[in-house]
């Protein structure tokens, strides 16, 4: 599908948007109605943190209400984790850090996936209806490149945008904003991120377990370990795609030398 194919967006998306959209105002009022009540110190520390340090002030701020406000304080999470990436804002790896910090393991786990998932869609949806002269007016160069790739390899698409989300090939926010004009499908792309994002979130909640060990705020959590984490994970998203070519290799073999037999005959 070409960029400049004209296309006019279903109403069930636009339909769809509204109403995510009014049910998402809903759930804000009720966090902001039923959030605990903070003292003026503990006021400041309450933004979306841009740091490690600044995930450490909120978490120890949230910390002492969790028990008491656990669905609050998960719903509040949800809602602005779904906001960024939806409006594709950064901010959403620091999340994830708080997220492991303040729920179990499995809980934050699946709350990033979820929110990675929906939030990525949602942006899907916008850029379908509202983004194409956007995407050809400032991010032609990023939209063409990704248009290339996901066309070569269309055959194992989900397993490529696996591939893609756990490595940092291309940028997240290229992949939402261009994957609906490029025939990407909603389903692929949904179930593509909500798996994609684990491996790395993984790492961020493990890390987020010793966030009070950490003296600098300039501290890296990256290891070795992590890095070879990773890439196992990236190795097995791909590795449906290394098959094809290893097939297609196999058959090019056979095909030469069966042309070769047919010269010597």
């Amino acid at each position: 599908m070409s960029f400049n194919t004209v296309h006019r967006p279903e109403r069930s998306v636009k339909y769809a948007l509204l109403a995510i959209s009014l049910t998402y105002i809903v759930i804000v009022y009720s966090v902001y109605l039923n959030f605990p009540k903070l003292s003026e110190t503990e006021k400041l520390k309450v933004k979306i943190p841009k740091n490690e340090e600044e995930v450490r002030n909120l978490a120890s701020v949230l910390v002492k209400y969790r028990d008491n406000n656990y669905l609050v304080l998960f719903f509040a999470i949800t809602s602005l984790y779904i906001l960024l990436q939806s409006c594709a804002i950064p901010g959403s790896i620091m999340l994830s850090l708080l997220s492991g910090y303040l729920f179990p393991l499995p809980v934050a786990l699946f709350l990033i996936c979820l929110c990675s998932a929906t939030g990525a869609s949602i942006c899907y949806c916008i850029s379908y209806c509202f983004g194409r002269e956007l995407v050809l007016k400032y991010f032609p160069e990023r939209a063409a490149e990704y248009r290339a790739k996901v066309a070569k390899n269309r055959p194992f698409l989900l397993s490529y945008i696996l591939f893609l989300r756990i490595t940092p090939i291309i940028p997240n926010w290229v992949i939402n904003l261009v994957s609906p004009l490029i025939d990407v499908p909603l389903s692929t792309f949904f179930w593509a991120t909500f798996f994609g994002v684990a491996p790395p979130s993984f790492l961020h909640i493990q890390t987020v377990k010793t966030l009070e060990k950490i003296v600098s705020s300039d501290s890296s959590h990256f290891s070795y370990s992590n890095l070879g984490i990773l890439l196992i994970c990236a190795t097995l998203a791909l590795s449906p795609v290394i098959y094809k070519f290893k097939q297609k290799g196999e058959k090019s073999v056979e095909n030469n030398k069966s042309n070769e037999c047919l010269h010597v005959g």
